[in-house]
């Protein structure tokens, strides 16, 4: 019938149930991922890929008479500034340490045709271990994930960055696998807070009634009646006469809340290999021993992470003509021990003074402009070689006549 294909629009109760804070609340969430949700965990893979990518990756040749910057190479500019058309050098790095730390193993796919970066989220690693492909060049496969769409490539056309561990040096398990445990109970205790503050911190309490109600369903009633009207999450229950009210949850502070959070986030971030005071639990921490957990952190955590990205882009993004002119893709890791003006003129007069650096390297490592004359290298006088002590000794008068 006619009447049959009226279309019946939503009404505005019906359009309510549609909200953002609605379709959250009913589990479609913008963030796919739970394990990104755990605060501390989060801290973590942006501490940390943030660290990354703030060291620039420059193309450096070496020559006899020492290490230089490759200003002129084709690949220098899209490391330091722009590995493809459509994302700075900063977000394509800390796109594939993200994707690293959080999946256990990360790539930038390679296109061979201009030589842009693209950072992909790997999919699966497969192994013909049955000959299936012919050559003994490529033999491992590589399935990602890009924007919208799906690729595939041999493992010499894509960076592969593995922060997680691995039994067999190709596939490798993430940390958010061993630490589920962790992170669940972690996520739990962020849910009864986000509770407890959406019921004003009231724990569950037993409302006494005036009259002694024995039947169920009368009971059921009022209980729905006092949830309808001043209770969104069930605080309140209505008890029979007779019953005094008392809560029924122990408080924070009695179940020790606030010292299992602490460590379970320490125990996050050690994982991970950050110290307390990166994921901002400063309690015992100073000025002093922060330092050193910086430096720490460069050399225990960072390093190996360096390490690893260079030798696949030495390899892989580079060609074996440039390999053997001495070209390599290194981190400018002197960005992570910049500090205090003091500091850094005590460091640069040490090394001028020592004849490490010219005049104008020094200028140069605090923008100042150079001058001329300023590439010779100072040395201070009065240091000899052990064996030419007693010749020098013997020119200025003394002897063993003296």
């Amino acid at each position: 019938m006619f009447w049959d294909k009226i279309e019946h629009r939503n009404t505005e109760d019906t359009i309510k149930k549609y909200t953002f804070g609605e379709l959250i609340n009913n589990g479609f969430d913008s963030v796919s991922d739970i394990e990104l949700k755990e605060t501390t965990y989060f801290k973590c893979i942006k501490y940390i890929s943030e660290s990354v990518a703030k060291c620039p990756i420059v193309v450096k040749q070496n020559k006899e008479d020492g290490e230089y910057e490759a200003y002129s190479h084709s690949l220098y500019e899209k490391l330091r500034l722009r590995p493809n058309p459509y994302m700075t050098a900063i977000d394509c790095i800390k796109a594939l340490v993200a994707l690293g730390e959080h999946y256990g193993i990360g790539g930038l796919y390679i296109d061979r045709i201009n030589s842009d970066l693209y950072p992909v989220k790997i999919r699966n690693i497969i192994i013909d271990d049955n000959g299936l492909l012919e050559g003994n060049l490529n033999k491992v496969l590589v399935e990602f994930n890009m924007p919208n769409q799906e690729g595939s490539c041999f493992d010499r056309d894509i960076i592969l960055y593995k922060p997680g561990i691995s039994f067999d040096g190709i596939r490798a398990k993430a940390t958010k696998e061993l630490l589920w445990s962790t992170l669940k109970t972690n996520l739990k205790g962020q849910n009864y807070l986000g509770k407890l503050f959406d019921n004003g911190l009231t724990n569950k309490i037993l409302i006494q009634l005036a009259s002694d109600i024995k039947d169920e369903k009368e009971l059921k009633k009022i209980q729905a009646k006092f949830k309808r009207l001043y209770d969104n999450d069930g605080r309140f229950i209505t008890a029979p006469a007779g019953y005094k009210l008392e809560t029924l949850n122990l408080s924070l502070a009695d179940a020790q809340f606030e010292q299992i959070r602490k460590l379970s986030r320490r125990e996050i971030a050690n994982c991970f290999g950050l110290s307390p005071s990166q994921i901002g639990d400063l309690e015992d921490s100073n000025n002093n021993n922060m330092e050193m957990q910086n430096l720490s952190f460069l050399t225990d955590t960072l390093l190996i992470k360096f390490q690893q990205i260079e030798q696949e882009l030495d390899w892989k993004y580079l060609s074996t003509n440039d390999r053997k002119k001495g070209f390599k893709c290194r981190f400018k890791q002197e960005v992570m021990l910049r500090t205090d003006p003091k500091t850094q003129a005590d460091i640069i007069n040490s090394y001028v003074q020592s004849g490490v650096y010219s005049l104008n390297d020094g200028k140069s490592k605090i923008g100042v402009l150079k001058v001329d004359g300023g590439d010779s290298i100072l040395v201070p006088s009065g240091y000899y070689k052990l064996e030419d002590l007693s010749k020098i000794t013997t020119k200025k008068g003394g002897g063993d006549d003296e």
